[in-house]
């Protein structure tokens, strides 16, 4: 039992209980706790465990039906709960003829019908939402804090390293190059100048050959 009395006693007939019981459920999952007669020890004195329960709760819940209407135990704690002034929220689960008693007392009480609803999803949704609980709400729907996510840096691209033997081998293709080309030079010259001792064109020839050799390489 909580010390804080921040429960919601739940007054319903035994004979709705299939329908009842997940809609306490779903009170549970959204945070509320509640109390209802459901397992009492054998041995107990049923009204004054009963009459004890309803003066200690915060809420009363009161699910009204032709069965809540008929029951002798739920017109009784609906008439204990007024008496003790205690807040009370009345239930439709069905179009319901009441007692001219009942009806001169759940006259002015806040009500929700649940038989209006098109889904259970939207019953429940008004259930849990109802006004008259809200104080009673734990800690289930508290809002945790969110820690913001930093952007993220752009990274800067990595320039391209080319790899030290490319360049070497770069420069040493402009190198042989340029060396053919004085290659070729020298092999004109030769023709033009030596040509009545040697044949000029073919050293020129020989020395491109060896130095394009060397350049593939």
């Amino acid at each position: 039992m909580s010390q804080t009395n921040n429960y919601i006693f739940i007054s319903y007939a035994h004979k709705d209980s299939d329908e009842v019981l997940p809609i306490v459920q779903a009170l549970k999952d959204n945070g509320y706790e509640v109390w209802f007669d459901e397992g009492i020890e054998a041995g107990t004195e049923w009204p004054e465990y009963i009459a004890q329960q309803l003066k200690n709760c915060a809420v009363v819940l009161a699910f009204i039906s032709p069965n809540a209407v008929a029951s002798n135990n739920c017109r009784n704690e609906i008439n204990y709960a007024l008496s003790l002034q205690k807040p009370l929220l009345a239930v439709y689960l069905s179009e319901t003829e009441m007692t001219a008693g009942m009806e001169l007392q759940l006259g002015s009480i806040q009500a929700i019908f649940k038989y209006r609803h098109q889904t259970d999803e939207t019953f429940i949704r008004a259930l849990a939402g109802a006004n008259i609980l809200q104080p009673l709400r734990g800690d289930v729907f508290t809002k945790t804090a969110v820690t913001p996510v930093q952007p993220t840096q752009p990274t800067t691209p990595k320039k391209k390293v080319e790899p030290a033997k490319t360049k070497r081998t770069s420069a040493c293709k402009r190198i042989l190059t340029f060396v053919c080309l004085l290659g070729m030079i020298a092999g004109t010259v030769a023709v033009h100048y030596l040509t009545p001792y040697y044949d000029g064109f073919t050293l020129g020839l020989l020395i491109t050959a060896i130095l394009v050799c060397v350049t593939s390489v």
